[in-house]
């Protein structure tokens, strides 16, 4: 009975004096329960033991009377167990004392008084102090399980704040990678944007390429076609000085004949030397001209190729026969001058001569209008010659552009199948981004940026990590010196109690903040673990230890509420030494029901209760112990 109850500790003499031996009766749910467990006790030889069967124990109503109820309502208890409780409690009347009890009368009824006096019906009286009841050591027994439990409770508490730490610190972790792979897809995607924009570009530029060489197909064809014409030109220029060759020849023939006619009239002689004089002059102008745009020729279409070079060996017949008109002319000059003498014996027959002379003249107007259309077809090629020149002069400034290219060695028709071969090729690369040179310059100087704000970043995060060690230095360095005074003050404790010598000490001190921290006690020359001691000295060993961290940052007064309760009188007269030697340079406030700490201190402040109204008294002792 006693496991299924509760009830107040002021009402736990007289449940316990109400209860007797029934509070260790078996409640059991029948009385086929009951005599099983008997048979079982029997058996195993295990004692005796009485038990409540709830479905036959007969019980009586709540005793009352005068204002006072049935011990029953100052107890808790489950419902289903109310018979029991009621078999046990109900017929007892609490009283508040035996006055009471009187009052109500002796006999009348089985009555309890708050101090625990029994009244019984027979008159006999029962009552007294014993050193310690059975609902008291239940009670105890409840609460050091209640005691475990909140132990086990705060355990469990503990390890599951310790594993939503964990989880927490694996989930920021977590976090922190999600950031990263964010930041790096959208680093990603941004390259792919500028990779597409690139390849747009790019294709744009081949497009462009694509018409361009398009663009330099034709115009090469158009130069080819230029070429051919003016090589056409060529041909037919040199025709028409063949023919002007031959004329002169025709007309030197003649001049011969005429002069082999004429050799006994000077004027026939007169006017064909003047005529052959004047011829002369105009073919020798005619051929220097036709040398120095022959030369020009030469210089201007010397690169042409192949083809110029048939040009070239033609031009140089051609300076060969007009060296050989030279020759000739010279030759003429000579006859001329030899004939000059003659020519005076001859001018007597110049009249006879000029109707000669004058069909002559009619033939040598004709050459002259000859020679002026073979002037102005001169000026025409010599115009076309310039426009060829220039155009020249733009394709070589063009191919200078080409100059590193490799030149191929390969026929015309080989030439345009390799380019239609190109076009096709360029045309399944698709377009081409003519901006890529200027892209890849500004991409370029981006990587250079970036790599330096990476070099900035390495040395930043070294000078972070040089700091952060030397952080790390310092708190090391802090708390070493905080561990060495606090193990020192802890130390010197031990002087002023008598329980041994102690100090601290870490398990790992070349890395104190992964090391733990433990007490080491030494005893008549033996060391012992914090186990050995009893529990007023483990009490007395922590006290000390907070003392110990108190002393390294001292403060003006301490605060202590009830340290003591778990100290026997040698300790607690430890303890009040400690404290008394303590308090000169600090103020210590305790809070005691310990009469030996009490008789150590300096001044007791005791806290009264009259008419229900708390009241103090202050004694300084050490003034009255000094007055006495």
């Amino acid at each position: 009975v006693a496991d299924l109850i509760s009830f107040d500790n002021k009402h736990t003499n007289a449940v316990e004096a109400a209860g007797g031996a029934r509070l260790l009766y078996v409640v059991v749910d029948s009385v086929d329960t009951a005599t099983a467990t008997i048979e079982k006790l029997k058996a195993a030889r295990a004692g005796r033991a009485t038990f409540i069967p709830l479905d036959t124990v007969r019980t009586n109503a709540p005793a009352k009377a005068s204002g006072f109820s049935s011990v029953i309502e100052v107890v808790e208890f489950k419902n289903e167990v109310r018979r029991a409780v009621e078999y046990v409690f109900a017929d007892t009347l609490l009283v508040d004392s035996v006055s009471d009890a009187k009052k109500l009368g002796i006999g009348t009824g089985r009555m309890v008084t708050l101090d625990g006096e029994i009244f019984e019906r027979s008159g006999i009286v029962s009552g007294g102090r014993t050193q310690g009841g059975m609902l008291g050591a239940n009670q105890l027994r409840k609460i050091e399980n209640e005691l475990n439990e909140v132990k086990e409770t705060k355990d469990a508490f503990l390890q599951e704040l310790y594993s939503i730490r964990e989880e927490e610190s694996r989930m920021r972790a977590e976090k922190s990678q999600i950031e990263i792979k964010i930041k790096t897809l959208e680093m990603t995607r941004k390259m792919e944007d500028e990779r597409r924009k690139e390849s747009e570009a790019l294709i744009k530029r081949k497009e462009q390429l694509g018409e361009e060489i398009s663009r330099l197909g034709n115009e090469i064809g158009a130069r080819h076609t230029e070429k051919d014409k003016l090589k056409e030109s060529l041909g037919s220029m040199e025709k028409k000085a063949s023919d002007l060759k031959t004329e002169l020849h025709a007309a030197e023939e003649e001049f011969r004949k005429h002069t082999e006619a004429t050799s006994k009239k000077r004027a026939e002689m007169s006017a064909r030397v003047s005529s052959l004089r004047a011829k002369i002059e105009g073919k020798k102008s005619e051929s220097e001209l036709r040398l120095k745009e022959l030369t020009a020729k030469e210089e201007r279409l010397g690169k042409f190729g192949k083809d110029e070079k048939d040009a070239h060996h033609r031009i140089g017949e051609v300076k060969k026969q007009i060296k050989d008109e030279e020759a000739e002319i010279t030759t003429v000059e000579g006859k001329i001058s030899a004939v000059s003498k003659d020519i005076e014996k001859l001018f007597e027959q110049l009249k006879s001569c000029e109707e000669e002379l004058e069909a002559i003249g009619g033939k040598r107007g004709r050459i002259r209008l000859d020679l002026d259309k073979a002037g102005k077809d001169m000026g025409q090629f010599t115009v076309k010659k310039a426009t060829a020149a220039t155009r020249l002069e733009d394709i070589r400034a063009e191919f200078a552009s080409y100059s590193s290219a490799e030149f191929i060695k390969a026929s015309r028709e080989e030439l345009n199948r390799m380019i239609t071969d190109a076009e096709t090729t360029l045309a399944a690369l698709g377009n081409v981004n003519m901006a890529a040179i200027e892209m890849y310059g500004k991409k370029k100087a981006e990587i250079e940026e970036a790599e330096g704000r990476i070099t900035k970043l390495d040395e930043e995060r070294g000078a972070i990590l040089s700091m952060i060690s030397e952080i790390e230095e310092h708190k090391k360095d802090a708390f070493t010196e905080t561990f060495n005074a606090v193990s020192q003050n802890f130390s010197g404790m031990f002087k002023h109690i008598n329980v041994g010598q102690g100090h601290l000490y870490l398990s790992d001190p070349a890395n104190p903040f992964e090391s733990g921290l433990f007490i080491k006690l030494r005893r008549n020359n033996q060391d012992h673990s914090l186990d050995a001691l009893s529990g007023g000295e483990k009490t007395l060993v922590a006290l000390m230890f907070i003392f110990a961290l108190q002393l390294f940052k001292p403060a003006p007064f301490y605060i202590l509420d009830e340290v003591d309760a778990a100290l026997d009188k040698p300790n607690s007269k430890n303890l009040a030494d400690l404290v008394t030697k303590m308090s000169r340079d600090s103020q210590f406030i305790l809070v005691t029901h310990n009469d030996t700490v009490m008789s150590n201190a300096e001044s007791v402040i005791g806290v009264t209760k009259s008419d229900n109204v708390s009241k103090l008294v202050g004694i300084k002792l050490k003034q009255v112990v000094t007055q006495t």
